[in-house]
């Protein structure tokens, strides 16, 4: 036996020997068992992945690991693999690390130094980071403010709080330990602080930790400083990452006494400088007040403080002195307000608030986000990024004019100022072993009170601060990450639940408000069969524990998955007026769950209450029994009792609270049981068992997401005890005495009577039997009685006599009102009774505006009133007299108690009203009104004035009717404006009353009378005398109750009464003598003459009664003043009056309104009547909206009308543009947007409730439309409108407008053209008016647009494009005072451009405003434009007969064309001097409809005098035959763009010398570099041949350079590396890309990017054209990953700038077996030829030869499997046209795919070959079509062959028949070289190589 070695000592079996080669492959095993991988297949693995040294290590990234070891995983052990355990991968992390940081720290990697303990410290700081990451603790960046070195204490303080609430690496420490000071607080200082902070500065700044801390902090300033002047202070630390370094270093700089200086010296600056005028100057106020407030927080933070009022008296200050009279009026204001004028804040919002109110009215002011003081921290970035903060709209303030504001943001600095005592670095948390974590904890009074002793109440509040702030911006921010989102939510619920422990504690009574707290009581016991306890859903809300669990959430799931609530579950839904919320059960499907749950109180204290009911969102089913159809109506904020509640009860006040009508009271006469919704949906009640409700059903999933939706009650929180329920009274009936009558149907003349069955005398002695059946009948207002009887029959007749108004207005009144009050009178009135109802009227919220006026009065009333108050809305109108106009606020009061308080209230500048101090400014003040003031001496512009002329025109009626003494005025002008509002009115139907308040009116109280009618009345029944004689003058609301009448008694003064009967036409006979003595005493007593009020200045607007020519000037019979029915003709009712139409003034047209007809001297109306409107000579006099008055004829108001108006009779106005937008309260917030069905899917609610937008017209009148009108008739401008104004996301708007947006066809032409609406071309700004573009030269330190503008002026004038006019002013020709014969006036601006020349040169250009001129013919406004196929034929034809080119440019081409229309124009300041002369254009300016075609006559008389005549297969391409005996005949070209033109010929110079004598060149003029964009330029081919070549490589070069800044300022770069390889990744399918869609810009940015692409595609770069036409198809509405393609083609381009696309003459050789030879001639095609045009040109030249190459790819589209076709087609060697689109049919093979390719190709050919023939190039035989599809091929060539599929018949016959008449000859292309495969599919990179060298050759 052999000797055996000396044993080894045996290595335990978790030690690991060390390595031989620390550095090597053996220090890399050591490493690897080290982390745990023992196995040596598995070691082998990583070192065959690339880990062979421990350098090797380092080319991996720490998360790369877990990539590789799941690779590793997945193969077989025979190939490698292995398992790789996910502890092993974190150790190889570790070790990653490791290497990384010691070669980053300039250490070896020796292997013997990773060991076990060290790699276990690097696995726990991994972790750690996790941890943080994963619970969101990082504040994201965007919170931090831009870094501006002028807000440098601001941002410091931002910064290092956002570090102090970021933890870090270290156990208890934030983030904020790296950049503690460099000096540590002194030992005393360090004792004070609590223990668990004084490790804040214990801990050691090494350490692996800490530098991992460190690295995070440098990340973060890093990315808060690039690409800002801060970057320049820690650039130098970028290498070593080291964060410390870099803060200490920013601190140095910024915190020195020179940037200090600095900075205060500009804020003062800026204070001294700062001025406001208006808000069309380039500082609106929005500006104006935010510079100042960031002045003075520089100031404050460099130590400088200003005292509020002297912050006030800045901002006043700086007022400039032409601001408008309603800004200095808004500053007289402040300055007597003790609160305004020491509060800056306050100060801003009244003036902003001032200036709303002035801007609004103005049709070109915009209505756009004024934004309080508040709000002034929260200024958005419309770029979505870094900086961001979004749009969103807070809901807090608003102003005063309803323009919403945005949430205001407190800086850090701000946030320490509220709460002092507050410790940002304290992230603490425990408290003295209290968990301030949980949201849910409740606290304890001895927790409360440790709380309180550790001082951390303030600090709990300031973080509950921040951490709002941060869930609001993150919600507006598009790049807020949702993990981030739902822990800031975690975290301030977790704040919140502490806070309000505390509050709860501290003021229980608050707390219970807070948590709506709700008591009722029930008095009925429950009727439902299943035994439930619960008679009704009143309850009582418990203190809100907190967040429903999610236990109980799913426990309420699960009723709808077992069943427990089964679909179609049928049972009632009952009314419950004991309920104080609504309690749903069986029938109701469970949409959505609130956070909250409540304690059901049964109606018994003897039950136990149900807790944790939860509030929730459901839904029930109702199936309407007429139509069918199926409706949901959807109850919010309900109690959920589910299947243990069969009936669900539905509570009627919080259906009413939201605006929803329901009647629950079956003995209501007027109305019928059930509810109506908005849209005007009935859902009708019945009775069962004495219970009032409907039956429903649980709905399916499928009817809840389909059918028609009905919210019934409001999403709000619905609190029942702070809601102000509005008072509802029972309609009372007629009180009867005792039980003493029964009713008999009598005469239908007669509805009702009452008889009596009792006697009554011992009541009293009249009461006997006999007078009781003589003259005793109870009467009823309601009854229709004998109408001369003491009241009224009310019917349309009476009603308009009694309200003086015509036939069909009294049945609209009819309609529209109620009469439901009652009046039980007796007959002969021998005592008084009372009436039968009393209505209160409550206080309400006005909408819209209304208009206040003081008119005076010529007498003194009897009442002592000399002037009255007047407020209308134009539809309502209430007038109250005054014993003075100083008493105009006591009038604003009586109208607020009376109808309700208006939202905006216009009146003018009376000093009565304006003054700081009277009572109407208080009034005003304490009821919040917005108020606006009319111009001076601008009466017209207070509606109020019209109201005023119309009650004052009935007043007179009346007075000439009754000739009552005008001392009664005060009472008649109430009683007309009274009866003005209670008349349907307008094409409504509807009166004002019902219009401004929302309530029909009940006119039981007016038609009884008619003013000034004689009455019998008791007013004292002691008295002998009664009943008494008088006159009645109106209700007399304020004494007495209903139906109480002001009566004007004998002695001439006024009285009430509500005993009162109006004589009958038998009284009045027997009383005539009496009534006569009456009327006589009362005018002795009154004596008119005596109390005439002497005329002043201020009263003289009502001294003399208005006098109109169509009224008689005598007292008028009563019954003459109304025609009757039957007495009504067509003159009766006059269809002019009140017409509102648009009438030519001046040149411009003006909306009127046809007041009346025009008397002659006899005082009979002008004119005649005819059927025909334009014989009809009838004169109307017309009052216009400025004021003015004119006479018009019939016949033009009917010419006019018809022109505006359908036959329906709407008016037609043409929607210029709309200009604003504004919601009330009963729009629907975002909040409440959605709704949420049961699966979790969110759908938006569909309406458009509370919107309006404002409309411009073509006609300049601008009006608020509903938005649900515009979104029917104007759609695409509704919806462009929407996200330009970033509005899209608003509940109106997201449920419809992306659809709109992405519509086909219809749609796509709008959508394109916003494409030209932008504000940047090609990423440059585009000014719209000349002092933009010098804004925008200053802003950017260049001159291009300033220089553009001198260039565009200088050559105006050389031109002489206008002759000045002498003697005649703008102003007179416009008032027709002079004439210019046939001339009409137009306008002028100037228009900015940026020309694709590759070098984007800026342009300016002066142009008319060419919509202001008649129409013309369009083809009157044609103009040159060449197509690109044409120049390439002509690069070739002159490559292939040795021509030469030249090209130039005409200078202002345009200008040398005569104006062909008469027109004028006033100059302005472009023209300096002239400015403000009447100038004639002579010559055909720019924007003029005939410009281009003038020029293009001009430019085409000049080319035919040349001899050149217009080709017929080009109309811009001239040609002229050159006789050249030498070298033989050719033909010279002119090629025509507009004004660029191409010179072909032996000798073009000679051509551009005849063209320069009748035009100026511009300098450009010789061998063409550049034409349409492209690089142009001689080529010379390996054979020594030179042709011409096409290349886009300057435009393609700008382009890149522009993406990439656009790319820059989002802190993006364009791919690089191997993916530029290829335009587009092989892979990708934009079709399936299901990344977002992009915001408004990016939308825009990426169809300018696309058209950019486009244009270099025509310009020879076709190795794009596939990849373009697929993303081309999404530019409608594209995605982000569509958007990154772009990117990706721009990033190849960037690679591949020079294509060179070459026009070589060679005509290349085709190998004849490849194609097909066929005899056509016995065919079904016959023996034909190809047809050749008419008129075309003798061949002349060198022949062209056609090649054509098609593919198609089959079924290429993903989801319509559409094919793609693709073709290029050579002429010679040249590429001249190429195509690449979708097929518009879907083909079931690969057959008919290539077959219609193929049709399309031949369709191309067939129209290129009539160019050339018309040309006069000749064509070498037929074209040569090539494919790659051999049945394709066979089948077309082959005469005898036939196809039996029908549809592909009609492409088969075209291309076979193109073969047989030798357009065509087909071949076979093999796949590998078919260069058209470039075109309809993505190609794998070798064979597309191959296939572009064939199209761009090497050379040059």
């Amino acid at each position: 036996m052999a000797a055996q070695p000396p044993a080894q000592p045996a290595q335990p079996a978790n030690v690991v020997p060390p390595p031989t080669d620390p550095f090597g492959q053996d220090g890399v095993e050591y490493c690897l068992q080290i982390c745990g991988f023992t196995q040596p297949i598995q070691r082998t693995g990583w070192i065959d992945e690339g880990m062979a040294t421990m350098a090797d290590i380092c080319t991996f990234r720490p998360t790369e690991v877990y990539e590789v070891g799941a690779n590793l995983q997945k193969l077989s052990v025979n190939r490698g693999g292995s398992r790789q355990g996910r502890a092993q991968l974190k150790k190889l992390e570790a070790l990653v690390r490791w290497c990384l940081e010691r070669r980053s720290s300039g250490l070896t990697l020796d292997a013997n130094e990773f060991t076990p303990n060290i790699m276990m410290e690097i696995v726990e700081n991994i972790r750690l980071e996790k941890e943080v990451q994963d619970q969101g603790e990082e504040i994201a960046m965007d919170q931090i403010p831009s870094f501006k070195p002028m807000k440098w204490v601001s941002w410091k303080l931002a910064f290092t709080t956002m570090l102090s609430s970021t933890p870090s690496i270290m156990e208890n420490l934030p983030l904020s330990y790296v950049t503690r000071s460099a000096t540590p607080p002194t030992a005393a200082a360090l004792a004070a602080i609590p223990v668990d902070q004084q490790r804040f500065w214990s801990v050691l700044l090494r350490g692996t930790r800490y530098q991992s801390d460190n690295k995070t902090v440098y990340r973060k300033l890093k990315l808060a400083l690039l690409e800002t002047e801060g970057w320049v202070w820690i650039q130098q630390y970028d290498t070593t990452e080291n964060g410390r370094g870099a803060w200490l270093s920013l601190l140095a700089h910024y915190d020195g006494p020179g940037e200090r200086e600095k900075r205060i010296a500009t804020a003062k600056g800026t204070l001294k400088t700062l001025y406001y005028r208006n808000e069309k100057g380039n500082v609106n106020f929005e500006k104006y007040s935010s510079r100042m407030f960031d002045a003075f927080t520089i100031l404050e933070e460099n130590g400088i403080v200003y005292q509020p009022f002297e912050k006030v008296d800045k901002l006043l200050e700086g007022i400039d002195q032409g601001a408008p009279q309603m800004i200095h009026n808004a500053k007289t204001v402040i300055r007597l307000d003790d609160d305004m004028k020491n509060d800056f804040t306050l100060a801003c919002n009244k003036l902003s608030e001032f200036i709303s109110k002035e801007t609004i009215p103005s049709a070109s002011t915009r209505v756009g986000g004024h934004r309080n003081i508040s709000s002034y921290r929260g200024r958005g970035n419309p770029r979505p990024g870094r900086n961001s903060r979004g749009r969103g709209r807070g809901r807090g303030q608003r102003h005063n004019s309803r323009l919403n504001t945005r949430p205001r943001y407190l800086n850090p600095t701000q946030l320490l100022q509220k709460f002092p005592n507050a410790n940002p670095n304290d992230t603490r948390t425990t408290i003295n072993g209290v968990d301030v974590r949980n949201a849910n904890h409740e606290f304890t009074d001895d927790q409360y009170r440790t709380l309180v002793n550790a001082n951390y109440i303030p600090t709990l509040k300031y973080r509950r601060a921040v951490l709002r702030q941060q869930q609001g911006r993150n919600s507006a921010s598009v790049t807020s990450l949702k993990t981030q989102s739902e822990n800031l939510t975690r975290r301030l619920a977790a704040v919140e639940g502490v806070l309000n422990a505390q509050e709860s504690n501290a003021n229980p009574t608050n707390a219970a408000d807070e948590t709506s707290t709700v008591d009722s009581r029930s008095t009925r016991p429950n009727s439902a069969s299943n035994g439930s306890q619960f008679g009704s859903s009143a309850y009582k809300r418990s203190r809100i524990s907190g967040i429903m669990s999610v236990r109980r959430i799913k426990q309420i799931r699960a009723d709808m998955v077992q069943g427990t609530t089964q679909s179609d579950t049928r049972a009632r839904i009952e009314s419950d007026s004991h309920a104080d919320t609504c309690a749903l059960g069986s029938n109701f499907l469970l949409v959505e769950t609130t956070d909250w749950t409540c304690t059901v109180q049964p109606f018994h204290e003897d039950y136990a209450a149900q807790d944790n009911i939860p509030v929730v969102t459901g839904a029930t089913a109702y199936d309407d029994p007429v139509t069918g159809e199926t409706v949901i109506l959807v109850f919010h904020q309900s109690l959920w009792f589910g299947s243990s509640l069969e009936n669900s009860l539905i509570c009627p006040q919080q259906i009413r609270s939201y605006g929803i009508s329901m009647c629950d009271d079956p003995y209501d006469p007027n109305r019928s049981l059930g509810m109506i919704c908005d849209d005007g949906t009935e859902i009708p009640f019945n009775v069962k068992n004495s219970m009032i409700g409907v039956t429903t059903r649980c709905p399916s999933l499928q009817e809840y997401e389909n059918c028609r939706h009905l919210v019934m009650t409001s999403p709000q929180i619905w609190d029942p005890t702070s809601k102000n329920l509005p008072h509802h009274s029972q309609d009372a009936h007629v009180d009867s005495l005792e039980s003493w009558h029964h009713v008999n149907a009598r005469d239908h003349n007669i509805t009702q009577a009452f008889e009596s069955d009792i006697l009554l005398s011992s009541i009293s002695s009249i009461f006997s039997p006999q007078t009781l059946m003589r003259s005793f009948r109870s009467l009823r207002m309601t009854s229709a009685i004998d109408s001369q009887g003491r009241y009224t029959r009310n019917s349309a007749d009476t009603i308009a006599k009694t309200f003086q108004v015509s036939l069909q207005t009294a049945q609209d009144t009819i309609n529209a009102t109620t009469q439901h009050g009652a009046r039980s009178a007796i007959h002969p009135i021998v005592r008084r009774y009372r009436t039968d109802i009393v209505r209160g009227i409550n206080a309400r919220q006005l909408p819209g505006r209304w208009y206040t006026d003081t008119f005076f009065s010529k007498y003194k009333s009897i009442r002592g009133h000399t002037c009255a108050q007047l407020f209308t809305n134009r539809k309502l109108t209430a007038v109250y007299p005054l014993t003075t106009k100083a008493h105009a606020g006591v009038a604003l009061r009586d109208f607020v108690d009376d109808v309700g308080i208006p939202n905006t209230l216009i009146f003018d500048n009376a000093a009565e009203q304006t003054g700081p101090n009277t009572e109407f400014m208080r009034t005003v003040r304490q009821y919040h009104i917005n108020w606006k003031l009319t111009e001076p001496y601008a009466h017209w512009q207070n509606k109020a004035e019209n109201e005023i002329r119309e009650v004052k025109r009935r007043w007179k009626r009346t007075r000439m009717r009754t000739g009552c003494s005008p001392r009664l005025w005060d009472h008649g002008m109430i009683y007309e404006a009274r009866i003005l509002g209670r008349v349907a009115r307008g094409d409504s139907k509807r009166t004002g009353y019902e219009e401004a308040t929302g309530q029909t009116p009940d006119i039981s109280e007016d038609i009884g009378f008619m003013f000034y009618d004689p009455v019998h009345y008791i007013s004292d029944p002691k008295d002998e005398d009664s009943p008494k004689l008088g006159r009645w003058l109106g209700p007399s609301h304020r004494v007495g109750g209903s139906l109480c009448y002001w009566i004007l008694n004998g002695s001439g003064n006024v009285v009430t009464s509500s005993s009162v009967q109006r004589l009958t036409t038998a009284d009045l006979e027997l009383n005539k003598a009496r009534l006569s003595s009456f009327d006589n005493e009362v005018k002795d007593i009154i004596r008119d003459d005596t109390h005439v009020i002497p005329e002043s200045q201020e009263n003289c607007f009502f001294l003399k009664d208005i006098d109109d020519p169509d009224e008689p000037t005598s007292p008028l019979d009563p019954e003459s003043t109304m025609p009757e029915a039957d007495e009504v003709t067509p003159d009766s009712y006059d269809t002019y009056l009140g017409t509102r139409l648009l009438l030519p003034v001046g040149g411009e047209r003006v909306y009127a309104r046809v007041t009346k007809r025009v008397r002659g001297p006899d005082g009979k109306p002008v004119g005649k009547r005819h059927d025909n409107p334009l014989l009809d000579t009838r004169k109307y006099e017309i009052q216009f909206d400025d004021g003015h008055q004119a006479e018009y004829f019939a016949n033009v108001l009917a010419e006019n009308i018809y022109s505006q108006f359908d036959d329906e009779g709407r008016e037609q106005l043409l929607v210029k543009e709309i200009t604003g937008h504004r919601s009330n309260s009963n729009a629907i917030t975002t909040e409440d947007g959605y709704v949420t069905t049961k699966s979790g899917r969110r759908y938006p609610k569909k309406t458009t409730r509370g919107w309006e937008l404002c409309v411009e017209f073509s006609d300049g009148i601008t009006d608020w439309l509903p938005l649900k009108d515009l979104k029917e008739s104007h759609p695409v401008q509704v919806a462009e409108y929407a996200e330009s104004n970033r509005i899209q996301d608003e509940p109106a708007f997201k449920w419809w407008v992306p659809y709109v947006l992405k519509k086909t066809k219809s749609l796509l032409s709008k959508v394109a053209a916003r494409y030209w609406r932008t504000t940047h071309k090609f990423g440059i700004q585009l000014p719209h008016s000349v002092a933009e573009a010098y804004k925008i030269d200053r802003e950017t330190g260049t001159l291009f647009w300033t220089k553009a503008i001198e260039k565009e002026m200088g050559k105006i004038h050389s031109m002489n494009a206008f002759s000045k006019i002498d003697g005649l002013e703008p102003n007179d020709l416009r008032q027709n005072a002079t004439k210019l014969p046939g001339h009409s006036e137009i306008g002028l601006h100037m228009i900015f451009d940026i020309k694709m020349d590759g070098k984007f040169t800026r342009k300016a250009r002066l142009v008319a405003n060419g919509n202001e001129t008649p129409d013309i013919p369009k083809y009157e406004r044609y103009s040159s434009v060449v197509s690109r196929d044409s120049v390439r034929i002509a690069f070739l034809y002159a490559a292939l007969n040795d021509l030469d080119i030249l090209s130039c440019d005409i200078s202002n081409a345009y200008l040398n064309a005569p104006c062909t229309e008469l027109l004028w124009t006033e100059a302005g300041p472009e023209f300096g001097s002239d400015q403000g002369s009447v100038l004639k254009l002579t010559k055909a300016l720019y924007g003029l409809k005939s410009a281009g075609h003038s020029w293009h006559q001009t430019l085409a008389n000049t080319l035919d005098a040349m001899g050149f005549k217009s080709n017929r297969g080009d109309p811009d391409v001239w040609t002229r035959l050159k006789r050249d005996p030498s070298k033989g005949d050719y033909r010279e070209w002119i090629l025509c763009y507009v004004d660029d033109l191409l010179a072909i010929s032996r000798k073009p110079a000679e051509i551009m010398k005849e063209i320069s004598t009748n035009y100026d060149l511009k300098d450009s003029v010789g061998t063409p570099e550049r034409y349409l964009g492209g690089n142009i330029r001689r080529w010379q081919l390996p054979d020594g041949r030179e042709v011409w070549a096409l290349s886009g490589k300057d435009y393609v070069k700008n382009s890149v350079r522009l993406v990439k800044d656009i790319l820059d300022r989002k802190g993006l770069h364009l791919p690089t590396g191997k993916s530029t390889n290829r335009p587009m990744k092989k892979e990708y399918r934009p079709e399936l890309d299901v990344s977002p869609e992009l915001g408004k810009e990016e939308h825009t940015e990426y169809q300018q990017l696309i058209g950019m692409l486009r244009w270099a595609t025509e310009l020879g770069r076709i190795d794009i054209l596939f990849e373009v036409s697929l993303l081309s198809s999404h530019l409608a509405l594209p995605r982000e990953g569509h958007l990154e393609a772009v990117y990706g083609i721009f990033g190849y381009l960037d690679k591949h700038l020079e294509c060179t696309m070459v026009f070589d003459d060679y005509m290349p050789t085709i190998d004849p077996l490849s194609l097909g030879s066929t005899d056509w001639s016995k065919s079904v095609y016959g023996d034909q030829a190809e047809e050749i045009p008419h008129h075309c040109l003798e061949p002349l030249g060198a022949e062209m030869q056609m090649v054509c190459f098609v593919d198609a790819s089959h079924g290429g589209e993903y989801y319509t499997r559409r094919s793609h076709t693709g073709y290029i087609i050579y002429l010679n060697n040249s590429p001249i046209l190429w195509f690449s689109k979708k097929q518009n049919t879907v083909e079931t093979s690969t057959f008919g795919a290539e077959l219609v390719a193929m049709r399309i190709a031949m369709e191309s050919i067939r129209a290129l070959r009539i160019k050339l023939m018309y040309l006069g190039i000749p064509l070498s035989g037929p074209t040569i079509l090539l494919g790659d599809n051999r049945s394709v091929m066979l089948s077309t060539t082959n005469a005898e062959a036939t196809l039996n599929k029908k549809h592909q018949a009609i492409c088969w016959h075209a291309v076979r028949e193109a073969a047989a008449r030798g357009i065509i000859t087909i071949g076979w292309e093999p796949s590998d070289s078919n260069i058209s495969d470039l075109f309809t599919k993505s190609l794998d990179l070798p064979k597309r190589r191959a296939l572009l060298s064939c199209i761009f050759p090497k050379g040059g």
